[in-house]
């Protein structure tokens, strides 16, 4: 059984504008199994529109504990897994 996490991101619309008009960017992705890092978010990369030179992405709240940014792309950067004590 594979668990979708949902993340949201906030975009500063004077700054940035995400491809679908919205103000806010839902992410998801399958929770870890063991060790895994390697699984990647839904959609693929963020879908802002802009000049690189232009924008500026930060991870602003707990979720930096598990991601890092790579261009519009977010990475795990260690597993990401709700059941702590492994009752599933």
């Amino acid at each position: 059984m594979s668990t979708n996490v949902k993340f949201g991101l906030h975009a500063i619309q004077s700054l940035c504008d995400i491809e679908n008009g919205e103000n806010v960017v839902i992410l998801e992705i399958q929770e870890s199994l063991a060790s895994q890092i390697n699984q990647t978010t839904e959609p693929n990369e963020l879908p802002i529109n802009g000049l690189e030179n232009q924008i500026s992405l930060a991870i602003q709240s707990e979720t930096h504990r598990y991601f890092d940014l790579q261009g519009k792309r977010l990475v795990l950067n260690k597993p990401l897994d709700r059941d702590v004590r492994i009752l599933s």
